[in-house]
C-alpha cells in the first residue's frame, strides 16, 4: 500500500481551509513638484521668479523608489547554476530511531521541491543539543504518533542555518497529502506565523534549493511552498512571501 497519501507535517503544519486576502501594494507618487511662483500682493496677477541662465538643482526631493528586495542577478538559465551544495548534517548524528521502510515508499526520482514551516512553537535556539533534541521530538511524533516511517521531511533547516538531512533522499517524504512523489521536503524550523526567519536560515535555504534543482534539473516553476500545493497557513505568513519574493527574483533560476 503506497504512502504518497499520507497527510501534512507535524503541529501546526497542517492542512485547513484558508482565506486568503489580497492586500494593496503602496501607492507611489507619479507626478514631480512644480517650481514655487513668487506672488505679488495683487490678487489680478503674478510675477513669477527670474529664471537662471543655466538649470538650477532641483529643490524637491526625488520621487521615491521601492528598494529593491534581491540584487543579485537573474541566471541565464531556467534551472539553478552555480550553487554549492551546503554542509548538511547526516542523520546518523541526530537520529535515535532508523527508518521503517515497511511504511515508506521510493521516490523513484525528483521533479519538485516544497518548503514548510515546523509550525509548532517558536525558534529562539541556534546550539546543536537544543536543535537534535528538537528533531529528535519531531521524529519520535510522526513515527509514534502519526505511524509514519520517518520524519516526514528530507531536511530541515535551523535557525543557525545548519542543514540537517532528515528522511533518506531515496524515499517519498511525508509533507504535502497526495503530492509526495518525486517531491523533495525541506522544513525551515521555526513557526513563521509568529516570528520571521533568520537571514541565515534563508540563505541556508537559497543554497540548498539551488543545489537540488541544479542537480536534479528541477525547474523554478517546480519549487512550491506548502500552501501553493494545499490549503494550509504553512510555511506562515512572515515565510511565505520571503520565498516567493526569493524565487521570482532570479536567485532559485
Amino acid at each position: 500500500m503506497l504512502l504518497a497519501s499520507l497527510g501534512a507535517l507535524a503541529a501546526g503544519c497542517s492542512e485547513a481551509p484558508l482565506i486568503v486576502q489580497q492586500r494593496p501594494r503602496p501607492s507611489w507618487p507619479t507626478q514631480m513638484p512644480q517650481p514655487r511662483h513668487d506672488y505679488t500682493t495683487s490678487y489680478q496677477s503674478y510675477k513669477p521668479l527670474p529664471q537662471p541662465t543655466q538649470p538650477a538643482t532641483p529643490t524637491y526631493p526625488p520621487t521615491p523608489q521601492p528598494a529593491p528586495t534581491f540584487t543579485t542577478p537573474k541566471p541565464s538559465s531556467s534551472y539553478a547554476s552555480s550553487y554549492n551544495s551546503p554542509n548538511i548534517i547526516s542523520r546518523s548524528s541526530w537520529a535515535k530511531m532508523s527508518t521503517n521502510t515497511s511504511r515508506v515508499d521510493a521516490m523513484n526520482g525528483i521533479n519538485r521541491i516544497t518548503l514548510h514551516h515546523e509550525g509548532w512553537h517558536t525558534v529562539n535556539f541556534t546550539d546543536m543539543n537544543t536543535t537534535m533534541e528538537r528533531l529528535q521530538h519531531i521524529q519520535r511524533f510522526h513515527m509514534k504518533e502519526r505511524g509514519w516511517g520517518d520524519v516526514g521531511y528530507h531536511y530541515i533547516i535551523d535557525r543557525a542555518g545548519r542543514v540537517w538531512e532528515a528522511r533518506p533522499l531515496k524515499y517519498q517524504g511525508a509533507h504535502v497529502a497526495d503530492q509526495n512523489e518525486h517531491n523533495v521536503g525541506i522544513m525551515l524550523l521555526g513557526n513563521f506565523e509568529k516570528q520571521s526567519p533568520s537571514n541565515i536560515q534563508l540563505a541556508s535555504a537559497q543554497s540548498m534549493v539551488g543545489s537540488i534543482m541544479s542537480q536534479y534539473r528541477v525547474p523554478v516553476h517546480r519549487v512550491y511552498t506548502h500552501q501553493e500545493l494545499k490549503p494550509t497557513q504553512c510555511p506562515g505568513r512572515f515565510l511565505q512571501p520571503r520565498l516567493v519574493a526569493m524565487r521570482q527574483s532570479g536567485y532559485l533560476g
